[in-house]
């Protein structure tokens, strides 16, 4: 038996081949690939057929599209797919690996208390180039200052570069947001509480992820389901009582910082910009606690000019 099992939920045609291609071309094969296509009505299994002499792969047709109202919940039963590998790396399909990373994490010496390691990330277009060298992750990331440095931008992270316990998925499963917009960070967090997250190293060891209009993070008639996500994920945070492990204060600092500079500031304060004039840190703070800690109910936020 194998110990890693990459997940591919499958849907889109249009990177599965350069994905395969660069997991086939990985210097070791320790690995067993779970392709699930979500209903596709592209013929996915002509690309797969291609690579089955060349990786251990197993492929799942689901008749129905599960993942076009619940994400998350296609990735779960992806994830059921796996057959007792120890540890699962829920990829996509269109990001690529590096031709090292299977071997930097069969050599990696991972803590029994470890639920969660993690690639170094390298952003690419849809031609392959590279876009941004993403900054080095510490070695050893706690809960808290992974949360911190997201979202304060002193790193970037998505779901492919992260390697996680299986039995830790299987005890906890992901944590869901419309869209699995904000699933991975969350998920992620709840791993790290124990042990924190293992940044894995070594020679052509980093993920590659695709940014291109194909994918949920390119497309923006959804940013309004994104923006309701980004609360629902403060939300968590908070009911979820990482004060625990970060003050009150300081949580909220972050999670101000993050509103300031993302879409869902926009989506919080359109209606209220003129009058409160946002330049005064007042106003940010009481708006954050409106919508993070008092819960003002989402149709009053639809309300507003958008």
């Amino acid at each position: 038996m194998k110990t890693l099992a990459i997940i591919i939920p499958a849907y889109k045609p249009d990177f599965l081949q350069r994905t395969l291609a660069s997991l086939a071309e990985q210097s070791d094969h320790r690995f067993t690939v779970y392709i699930g296509n979500d209903a596709s009505p592209y013929p996915l299994e002509d690309i797969v057929d291609a690579f089955r002499g060349l990786l251990d792969l197993q492929y799942h047709y689901f008749p129905d599209n599960l993942g076009g109202n619940n994400l998350v919940g296609h990735w779960e039963r992806c994830l059921r797919l796996c057959q007792g590998e120890e540890w699962v790396c829920l990829f996509s399909d269109d990001d690529m690996m590096q031709s090292g990373c299977i071997d930097a994490f069969h050599h990696a010496i991972v803590p029994d208390d470890v639920n969660v390691v993690h690639f170094n990330l390298t952003l690419i277009d849809e031609k392959d180039s590279v876009i941004q060298e993403c900054p080095d992750f510490p070695d050893r990331m706690d809960a808290a200052l992974y949360f911190d440095s997201l979202f304060r931008r002193k790193i970037v992270a998505r779901m492919p570069e992260f390697i996680f316990k299986r039995s830790f998925l299987e005890r906890n499963g992901i944590v869901p947001f419309d869209l699995a917009w904000r699933s991975d960070t969350a998920t992620i967090m709840k791993a790290a509480l124990s042990g924190g997250i293992l940044t894995i190293k070594g020679n052509n060891s980093r993920v590659l992820w695709r940014a291109s209009t194909k994918n949920i993070s390119g497309i923006d008639i959804l940013k309004k389901r994104k923006n309701r996500a980004n609360i629902s994920f403060f939300n968590w945070v908070y009911d979820n009582r990482f004060v625990i492990i970060m003050s009150r204060f300081y949580l909220l600092k972050t999670i101000i910082f993050s509103l300031e500079y993302s879409s869902a500031w926009d989506f919080f304060c359109d209606g209220c910009r003129a009058s409160f004039q946002m330049k005064f840190a007042r106003w940010r703070r009481a708006l954050c606690l409106l919508f993070v800690v008092y819960r003002i109910p989402y149709h009053w936020m639809e309300t507003r000019r958008y």
